[in-house]
């Protein structure tokens, strides 16, 4: 039986309240018209949509209902000793979860440090009714690079690599601990990884070097060291790593923020609302969706990103007082579920029934005791973000 999954990673760009780039960010209006859009889709992982100090997404995924998505799963709320925000991951679905877990990272810096940024993970049954295989996702959001109007982001960026360094190697544990260690070698899942990496596959381009770069990259330029540390941290052993955007798109990274256009020999930026004058015209490759599928491909599943399928998704628009909903693009695929597998109806339906009945219960059981150890330091948390609130 054939099925097909499309898939969207979208770094929405929506902080917690009185923060912001500019005058206005325009938060509750981007999320009105967002919802328009997100029904074409099977599954979609958000980053930066936090819950801290508003309700906004918590509704977002009740109206998200709506639409069809049924299930969903998003960074707790476990503040650390300044990181008094959650990591604002969610994963939405109209696919059953059976299984879910998350990680904090260890390590952040500058203004990162009070973001509980980290990976979260759901395991999809992405079968028809009378199949029952499954993928793993993940969904994360590394530390971010902060750029200075005196110096280049070579110079200004080392500790942010070092930490993204660090935070990759425990997403790599991660991934290894949920996905690859449980199953034997001839029974592995694919692992579909998605987020915003902060990690800038193009090298950082001169202003007239943004000229028909598209045209020289693969002439010109090389992936940036860190990109290409980024791959081989996600290869795994009997394991291929596959970069979707920039396989189906001749080999060339996709530009996900700091886009631009070139008009009478100028280089404008696309978007002014949302973005700080220092990210315009960045030209940066940030936003990725990784297939991570086993080299011995288990006869009865195969699943497989559809040629060419995968594409930045600009989410422009008209009539509205900013361009874009985000600073960032999103970046959707379409996957391809062929399965030979085939159980009775009734013995699957009860099965899913299950997982899901388990799920709920221990996701209420950790909601009491989260709610028990984390309401005590609520208040200290509140503080502590005003305070850097007023600092950054």
């Amino acid at each position: 039986m054939e099925n097909k999954i499309d898939l969207l990673t979208y770094n929405l760009f929506i902080r917690p309240p009185g923060v912001k780039t500019n005058k206005n960010d325009f938060k509750d209006e981007r999320l009105k018209e967002l919802m328009k859009h997100i029904s074409k889709y099977d599954i979609v992982c958000f980053q930066e949509l936090f819950g801290f100090l508003s309700r906004r997404q918590k509704q977002f995924i009740k109206k998200s209902k709506t639409k069809g998505f049924k299930y969903s799963y998003s960074a707790p709320f476990s503040p650390s000793t300044l990181s008094v925000l959650d990591g604002g991951l969610v994963i939405l679905s109209k696919l059953p979860i059976t299984e879910t877990d998350h990680i904090i990272y260890s390590k952040a810096c500058a203004i990162d440090r009070v973001v509980a940024k980290g990976a979260i993970y759901a395991k999809i049954n992405s079968g028809s009714k009378n199949s029952n295989s499954h993928f793993h996702l993940f969904t994360t959001h590394l530390q971010a690079s902060y750029r200075s109007k005196d110096k280049t982001m070579e110079e200004t960026d080392q500790k942010a690599k070092s930490i993204r360094k660090s935070q990759l190697k425990e997403l790599r544990n991660f991934i290894y601990k949920k996905a690859i260690q449980k199953n034997p070698l001839d029974f592995q899942e694919p692992i579909v990884v998605a987020g915003d990496f902060n990690i800038n596959a193009f090298p950082e381009f001169k202003k007239e070097e943004l000229f028909g770069y598209k045209e020289n990259y693969s002439q010109k330029y090389t992936d940036t060291p860190e990109y290409q540390r980024l791959i081989k941290t996600l290869s795994f052993k009997n394991f291929i790593v596959q970069d979707l955007a920039k396989i189906h798109n001749q080999n060339i990274p996709q530009i996900t923020s700091g886009d631009f256009d070139i008009s009478n020999n100028e280089i404008i930026s696309k978007e002014t609302v949302l973005s700080s004058k220092l990210d315009q015209c960045s030209c940066s490759s940030l936003d990725y969706i990784f297939l991570i599928k086993p080299k011995i491909s288990n006869s009865n599943y195969h699943f497989n990103s559809i040629e060419n399928s995968t594409k930045t998704v600009p989410f422009f628009v008209q009539n509205l007082p900013f361009s874009q909903l985000s600073d960032h693009y999103g970046v959707s695929t379409c996957f391809e579920n062929n399965s030979n597998n085939s159980e009775n109806n009734s013995e699957n339906n009860s099965e899913n029934n299950s997982d899901q009945i388990k799920f709920k219960t221990n996701k209420k059981r950790w909601l009491r005791l989260s709610f028990m150890k984390t309401f005590p330091i609520s208040i200290l948390s509140i503080c502590v973000l005003l305070v850097f609130t007023f600092l950054f």
